[in-house]
C-alpha cells in the first residue's frame, strides 16, 4: 500500500494538472473539476480501486476527458460547417436563376454569416433591425450578396477598430 500512496502522491499533481490543463481550453474552474468528479475524495477512490495501477487508471480518464473534450469540439465544428456551407450556398444563389426576386434579409443574413469570423474579431455589435415589411426584389441575388460584402468589410475597415457600430 505504501507504493500505491507514493505513486498516488506522485500521479496526483501531474494528473490533475494535466486534466485542468486539458478542461481549462474549455476555461474550466475547480467547481468544474468537481463536478466531473475530480476531487480530492475522487483520487482517493481511484487509489483504492486500482492500486498500483493507479497512475495508469488517472491517465486514462485524462485520455477519456480529452476525447469527451474532442467529441464537443467535432459538434461544434460539424455545426459551424453546415451553417457555413448553407450561408455560402445562399451567397452566391447557386443552383438559381440569374435574375430572380430575393428577400434583402436572407441577403444580408448569409452576408453576415460569411464576414462572422472578421466581425467577431472586432470591437462591434451588430444588430439585426430589418423592416420586414419590405418585399422582394428582382436582382443579381449573387451581385447584390457582393454590395453587402463590400459595405460592411468597407464600413469595418473605416472604424479601423476604435468605432461601436451598435
Amino acid at each position: 500500500m505504501g507504493e500505491a500512496v507514493t505513486r498516488l502522491e506522485f500521479a496526483r499533481p501531474r494528473v490533475r494538472a494535466r486534466m485542468r490543463i486539458l478542461l481549462v481550453e474549455d476555461n474550466a474552474t475547480d467547481a468544474e473539476l468537481t463536478r466531473a468528479c475530480l476531487d480530492e475524495d475522487w483520487l482517493e477512490q481511484v487509489q483504492a480501486a486500482a492500486g498500483p495501477a493507479t497512475g495508469s487508471a488517472l491517465e486514462w480518464v485524462a485520455a477519456s476527458l480529452t476525447a469527451h473534450t474532442l467529441v464537443g469540439e467535432l459538434h461544434e465544428s460539424t455545426a459551424r460547417i453546415s451553417e457555413l456551407v448553407a450561408a455560402i450556398k445562399d451567397y452566391t444563389h447557386m443552383d438559381r436563376a440569374a435574375v430572380e426576386d430575393v428577400d434583402v434579409h436572407d441577403g444580408l443574413d448569409s452576408t453576415l454569416t460569411m464576414l462572422k469570423y472578421r466581425i467577431k474579431h472586432e470591437p462591434v455589435k451588430v444588430e439585426r433591425i430589418y423592416d420586414r415589411t419590405l418585399p422582394p426584389v428582382t436582382v443579381h441575388g449573387s451581385e447584390l450578396n457582393q454590395v453587402w460584402t463590400n459595405l460592411l468589410t468597407n464600413a469595418l475597415d473605416a472604424i479601423e477598430g476604435k468605432g461601436d457600430a451598435a
